[in-house]
């Protein structure tokens, strides 16, 4: 499993250039897409309550009570929903980017016979592995980002026009800027593995890889957002430090799955 960084870091530069030349229109548009829904939501909710459930309505008031100490009014209600569950929804939205990202690559490369060719070059498997962990890792941070200046944005917005006091610490913020990345990394491994494990998957026309792989690859994300909803006063600096080791054992144990069971061959077969 040796590998070269400098080598890697020269493939995954290429790949995630190559990525987004190719598919910058649809990933501008998916991050806008997802932005504006989220945002028409969170307005649509904070106007008519009554379409979430009571557990969610609930846990969106005991939010409101622990930061902003009241929900007196419709600003404190839409700075709830967008910037405490804001930065979970954003982050399970990288995840699922980073999973068909990671889906449309591997299976580009492996169809269109340009894994053989890295194979042929000077390239080890492990190479063209984080290479393409890296890369997809990159385009999905990219396409979070955009998506979060709109929804924080939207949130700065709301907090400009109200009276409300800004009572998020810098603590928060790392925790919002930070907890996409473990939560991605988690979707794009999980992605690469499972369908190097399974390379039929790959050459499959359907949509069983999706519907299999996405569940578990946003699974920490919904687990997180499920968490502040029943734990409103948690640690917030303590949930990112548990993602992330929860994140790293379950990449080694996966990684280590792999490098045992991989055959390199069966992807070239067919």
């Amino acid at each position: 499993m040796w590998i070269d960084l400098r080598r890697t870091k020269q493939l995954s530069i290429a790949m995630a250039w190559r990525g987004l030349k190719g598919a910058w229109r649809v990933l501008l548009g998916a991050v806008s897409l997802f932005s504006s829904v989220l945002v028409l939501f969170t307005v649509i909710t904070t106007l008519t309550p009554g379409l979430i459930t009571g557990f969610a309505r609930q846990a969106i008031e005991r939010l409101a009570e622990l930061y902003f100490g009241s929900i007196d009014d419709m600003a404190t209600v839409l700075m709830t929903l967008l910037w405490v569950q804001g930065p979970y929804l954003l982050a399970i939205f990288a995840g699922f980017l980073g999973t068909h990202l990671a889906q449309a690559a591997l299976q580009t490369e492996v169809t269109h016979g340009g894994f053989e060719l890295l194979l042929s070059g000077p390239y080890r498997f492990a190479e063209i592995f984080w290479a393409w962990m890296t890369s997809t890792l990159l385009l999905s941070l990219m396409g979070w980002l955009i998506s979060s200046l709109l929804v924080l944005g939207a949130g700065m917005i709301t907090w400009l026009i109200s009276d409300l006091s800004l009572p998020f610490s810098l603590e928060y913020w790392l925790l919002a800027f930070t907890l996409p990345i473990p939560v991605t990394l988690w979707a794009i491994f999980i992605t690469l593995t499972t369908l190097l494990r399974f390379p039929r998957m790959i050459q499959g026309r359907s949509n069983l890889a999706s519907a299999v792989i996405t569940p578990l690859a946003t699974l920490p994300g919904i687990v997180l957002i499920l968490l502040i909803n029943v734990f409103p006063d948690v640690n917030n600096f303590a949930l990112l430090l548990m993602a992330t080791a929860a994140v790293l054992i379950g990449t080694a144990l996966a990684g280590f799955g792999l490098y045992r069971s991989l055959r390199v061959e069966a992807l070239l077969e067919g």
